[in-house]
This record gives structure tokens, C-alpha cells and sequence, in this order.
């Protein structure tokens, strides 16, 4: 499997404390069956890490990783919370991922945004959006949801959010999966949290089929991975 969207380089974000623990995020991701990682620490207010700074711990992180012979590849991206005109920044204090043409966003959980209007502006741009957990946004439509991949962006969601979810975004994933809608499962991984991925592939593998378990955690997330 590929996980695109985690927080596993340490004392950037709220993902992970220090090496150690990132070690062990690293070695659960192996365990759990995943080849590719990709690296998307949080940019918002709280979270402004420079992408040189992002850069140096992230080399820090692979030295580590060889050292302690975790054979999982890794990749630099973000997470970026939308702020208006982010696509402007790209390559200044924005990152896309692995230095391709995607770029992973998040928008705030309650209050509106046009999600699909930025994804548009992005794709305009030169840029493939990926939206990031689409499951938690409250007002996103699945007609939005429609046509922002219409249009050429991504839709994520969280493992968890398909084999443990409740209410709204449980019935959200549920007509989302089943209308092909979303393109991947992450992990969202943060240091404490059970990451999913494996019983997310076999109840998507056992209700969808193997195929299109391919598709959400191999196939296009290394697409993504190849930009």
C-alpha cells in the first residue's frame, strides 16, 4: 500500500513529539503493509515551518530510517489549510508533493468554503488538488464532490472513516464509495492513532473487489507519487 497524507515528520506539527516516536509511526506504516509514505505536515497559522526547515528534518528522518533499516520509501509534501490565493505560493512556502503537480488541502470543518471553486482556481493553475478527509467538510455536496473530480481533482478520505465512522460521514463515505467518487485512503497518521489502512483494503477489497482495492491504496496514490 501508499500513504500519502500523514504527519510522521517529527516536531513540525501536532503529529509527532521527536525521532523516536516517528520511528515507530515508520514501523507500524511497514507492519501494516505500506511501501511509499509521504510526508504532509500540517501549514496553517499554528503549524509555519519553512519548506527549508521541512526539508533538513525530513532528510534527518531518512537518515534515521536507514539507520534503523525501515525499508519504506519517503516523500515531501504539505498539507495546506486554503487560505485565499495559496496557489501563488507555490514553491515559495507551499509544497506539492514530491515536487509534482499535486498539491494535498484541507479546508476548515464548519464554516463554508467553495471547495470546488479552489479546486478549480488550482487546476488553472497547473496544480491537482487533492481534498483532503472530504468526509469531515459538513457542507460539502456530493454534487460538489462530483464536480471537483469532474474537473480532474482528487477526493481522499480517512481509513478510519470507512470501517469506523458514524452518522454523517458514515453515510457520506458510504454513498461516495459507492458512486466511485473517492480516488484514495490515507491514514492521516498521527502518533497515537490507529492508521487503518489493512482493514480498510480488506472490507474495500471484500465489498468492491480487489481492483478497486488496487486502485484507492496502489495505484492512485503512486500516481500521486509520480506527480
Amino acid at each position: 500500500m501508499i500513504d500519502i497524507h500523514t504527519h510522521i515528520l517529527p516536531q513540525v506539527d501536532d503529529g509527532s513529539p521527536d525521532m523516536d516516536k516517528s520511528m515507530e509511526m515508520l514501523k507500524v506504516e511497514e507492519a501494516e503493509g505500506v511501501t511509499d509514505i509521504v510526508l504532509t505536515p500540517h501549514l496553517r497559522r499554528e503549524y509555519n515551518t519553512s519548506l527549508d526547515e521541512l526539508k533538513s528534518a525530513f532528510d534527518r528522518l531518512v537518515k534515521e530510517k536507514e539507520k534503523n533499516k525501515i525499508k519504506v520509501n519517503l516523500y515531501l509534501g504539505q498539507e495546506v489549510f486554503y487560505f485565499h490565493k495559496a496557489y501563488d505560493c507555490v514553491g515559495k512556502n507551499i509544497m506539492t508533493i514530491n515536487n509534482g503537480k499535486y498539491i494535498l488541502l484541507e479546508f476548515h470543518y464548519t464554516s463554508y468554503c467553495d471547495i470546488s471553486e479552489v479546486a478549480f482556481e488550482f487546476i488553472q493553475k497547473g496544480y491537482i488538488p487533492i481534498i483532503a478527509h472530504a468526509e469531515r467538510y459538513r457542507y460539502l455536496r456530493l454534487e460538489d464532490v462530483e464536480e471537483i473530480k469532474d474537473m480532474g481533482g482528487l477526493i481522499s478520505v480517512n481509513a478510519e472513516s470507512i470501517i469506523a465512522s458514524s452518522g454523517r460521514i458514515k453515510k457520506f463515505v458510504k454513498i461516495c464509495l459507492k458512486n466511485n467518487f473517492i480516488d484514495v485512503v490515507t491514514s492521516d497518521n498521527h502518533y497515537g492513532k490507529e492508521i487503518c489502512l489493512e482493514k480498510a483494503r480488506k472490507f474495500i477489497k471484500k465489498k468492491y473487489g480487489e481492483k478497486r482495492a488496487q486502485e484507492l491504496f496502489e495505484i492512485n496514490p503512486k500516481k500521486v507519487i509520480e506527480g
